[in-house]
């Protein structure tokens, strides 16, 4: 690649106890809070299982950046059949094992430490 390129430097917002938004964009955001909130209320007890949906669903999207795809049938019977010691393993297989490697993280009480990180992996 050559030429001119543009860059941002994206502020810091995390220790921010506000962030101004302009009147419509405000507006915008009280409503889909209002949204989600009422989502919630209605359906927020009968979603306990959409949780392994959607961590195998982000499991299986972030493994496309690495050329691994696979259906969500074969992710969900790699992930319940027994560990292989085949060193060419499935597709499925692989991203069943990113999706264990979540669970496992998200399992922590405490935020994940570099040693954490490379024990996970």
């Amino acid at each position: 690649m050559s030429g001119d390129n543009e860059t941002t430097v994206t502020p810091l917002i995390a220790d921010r106890s506000s962030i101004p938004l302009s009147g419509s964009l405000a507006a915008d955001v009280a409503a889909a809070e209002a949204a989600i909130t009422r989502f919630d209320e209605r359906t927020g007890a009968n979603l306990a299982g959409f949780s392994v949906i959607a961590l195998r669903t982000e499991a299986a999207m972030s493994s496309q950046i690495e050329n691994l795809t696979a259906a969500a049938s074969s992710i969900a019977v790699a992930e319940h059949a027994p560990p292989s010691n085949d060193p060419h393993k499935s597709n499925a297989e692989l991203i069943a094992s990113n999706v264990a490697t979540l669970l496992a993280a998200l399992s922590r009480n405490s935020p994940l430490d570099t040693v954490e990180v490379i024990e996970l992996q």
